[in-house]
């Protein structure tokens, strides 16, 4: 391939080179070939003091023709100009290519701030001083680095295509520095608004207001509606747009659209905070259906009484919610103890030391006396009134309060598993105790050794929950009828039974009734009802009892798992 490589004085120098040489290679055989000296090949080599421009492209030094050059023009001759830059431009982009040492962007800001206005030549004519700002190689070397430099171009520059596409490329809201014409290029605003959305506040009129452009710049970047027009503020399909991409663009939309069902709710499922800037009926709405929204209202709204009442009322939590000044008003939180008892502990103190209040907390949930301030937690009807709502509120009750045997019963009655908050001296109650395996009968578990004895007791536990055998002692795991007992009610407990009464065939029959895994999970397969082949199969002695015996203190109040803390 021919290179032609022209310079200034319209000397051309011919250099035949292939499509893999690089630009750097060239540079080299032009230095020989123009008879340069040795010493002095480098300075013609060094990017910063010499530029070899194909066209208005400068071309990069580590780059080959083929990487650079148009195909077809790869086939024909090559044109080339040698530009040899001047000492001082040469020092300007040396500079700025050793700017990326700076991580300080003030100071880097100020550093191209000086290069750019420094004085570089002189106007031959008037003499007046020809500044960097208004030479292109080393103002594109600026924005390509530094995007914001365009603001130190010259106003020649800041109107070069090329310049303003380099510096958008690198920060978009360096548009604001390009001029009015540029500032209406769809590709330069177009580039600019996808490196940042908000460049688009600094795009013409005419762009802002372009239905195709701005949908297109929303759906990227949906806070960008706050420089679309206010035709398109108020456009239904460029706000839904808009919101769905960013919540908080909600805010930007004009006020009657703030009231579309469906732009809200799309706004406030991709961000929750959107809420804020719905209108208030819209708000209101919400709350209602789900109380703990009221923490996305705006402020204005979340410090207004209507609005923290019907939080409240839909969930008790919301309370947490609710401005300092309005969680001090009684009817509030009064309300929320009602909806949810635990709300209790959002509670301002001397709202805490409300009776009225702390009945009603408990009465929903008794769980609530842990929040219960101790001067009220020493009221008997408080306490009595906590665990006939929740047996396991037990625990939160004073020692002095424990020793109450009503209390206690009702603790034990409401929920078994209660009987491990009972102290000792009524642990050894039967009455208490019977009352609590009859509920629970996993509460076996926390029976003293000597009630556990009690036959009456062991078979009531089995007959609630067949896992409780495994709490049973020995003796009593040997009693057929407890057995029988246990099987009926959770097949499972087969595990459990001594080996003798597992050849039993009700037994095991009783087992597999209730459940069909029973026997399999002993190890017995093809279990047949007949005794003959129930005599032929060797069990396995019982295995590992798992221990499951984690008990959650915040268990709720239904007390439908009757496997709690058996396996």
């Amino acid at each position: 391939m021919k290179i032609k490589i022209t310079i200034l004085s319209g000397s051309i120098i011919e250099i035949i080179a292939d499509e893999n040489s690089t630009i750097k290679e060239l540079k080299g055989a032009y230095a020989i070939k123009y008879d340069i000296e040795v010493e002095k090949i480098e300075g013609v080599i060094d990017e910063y003091n010499f530029k070899f421009v194909q066209g208005s492209q400068i071309l990069d030094n580590d780059k080959t023709l083929k990487q650079l050059l148009e195909g077809d023009v790869l086939k024909g001759e090559v044109t080339i100009n040698a530009i040899r830059r001047t000492p001082s431009i040469s020092e300007c982009l040396k500079k700025i290519d050793n700017l990326h040492l700076i991580l300080d962007e003030r100071e880097e800001f100020f550093k191209i701030k000086a290069i750019l206005t420094k004085e570089i030549d002189k106007n031959t004519v008037e003499g007046t001083p020809i500044l960097a700002s208004s030479n292109k190689d080393i103002v594109l070397a600026a924005v390509q680095q530094y995007g914001e430099a365009l603001q130190f171009a010259s106003e020649e520059l800041k109107n070069d295509r090329e310049i303003v596409l380099k510096a958008v490329q690198q920060y978009g809201e360096a548009l604001q520095f390009a001029s009015e014409e540029l500032k209406n290029d769809r590709e330069i605003v177009s580039v600019a608004v996808q490196e940042h959305g908000f460049a688009l506040e600094y795009a013409s009129p005419e762009l802002k207001a372009d239905f195709r452009f701005v949908l297109t710049v929303v759906q990227e970047n949906g806070l960008a509606l706050e420089h679309a027009s206010l035709k398109l503020k108020a456009d239904r399909t460029i706000v839904l747009a808009a919101v769905t991409r960013d919540g908080l663009a909600l805010q930007y939309a004009l006020e009657d659209l703030k009231d579309d069902r469906d732009i809200v709710l799309a706004a406030f499922q991709e961000d929750k905070e959107a809420l804020q800037f719905a209108n208030r009926e819209f708000v209101l709405a919400a709350v209602k259906q789900d109380g703990m929204a009221i923490r996305y209202a705006s402020e204005k709204l979340r410090n207004n009484k209507e609005f923290m009442l019907a939080a409240v009322k839909q969930n008790g939590f919301a309370l947490q919610y609710v401005p300092e000044d309005l969680r001090k008003d009684r009817e509030i939180v009064l309300a929320a103890v009602t909806q949810n008892g635990l709300a209790l502990q959002c509670a301002p103190e001397h709202l805490r030391k409300d009776r009225d209040i702390v009945l009603e907390a408990v009465k929903r949930d008794g769980a609530a006396l842990q929040f219960v301030l101790p001067e009220l937690k020493n009221d008997r009807e408080i306490v009595l009134a906590a665990v006939t709502q929740n047996g396991l509120a037990l625990q939160f009750a004073p020692e002095h309060l424990r020793k109450d045997r009503d209390i206690v019963l009702e603790a034990v009655k409401r929920d078994g598993a209660a009987l491990q908050f009972v102290l000792p001296e009524l642990k050894n109650d039967r009455e208490i105790v019977l009352e609590a395996v009859k509920r629970d009968g996993a509460a076996l578990q926390f029976v003293l050794p000597e009630l556990k004895n009690d036959r009456e007791i062991v078979l009531a536990a089995v007959t609630q929950n067949g896992l409780a055998l495994q709490c049973a002692p020995e003796h009593l795991r040997k009693d057929r009828e407890i057995v029988l007992a246990a099987v009926k009610q959770d097949g499972v407990a087969l595990r459990h039974v001594r080996e003798h009464l597992r050849k039993d065939i009700e037994i095991v029959s009783a087992a597999e009734q209730q459940n069909k895994e029973a026997p399999r999970s002993e190890g017995i397969t093809g279990f047949t009802k007949t005794c003959n082949k129930l005599k032929n199969i060797k069990l396995e002695p019982p295995g590992t009892v798992a221990d499951s015996s984690n008990k959650s203190n915040n268990k709720s109040n239904n007390n439908n798992n009757n496997n709690r803390g058996m396996s």
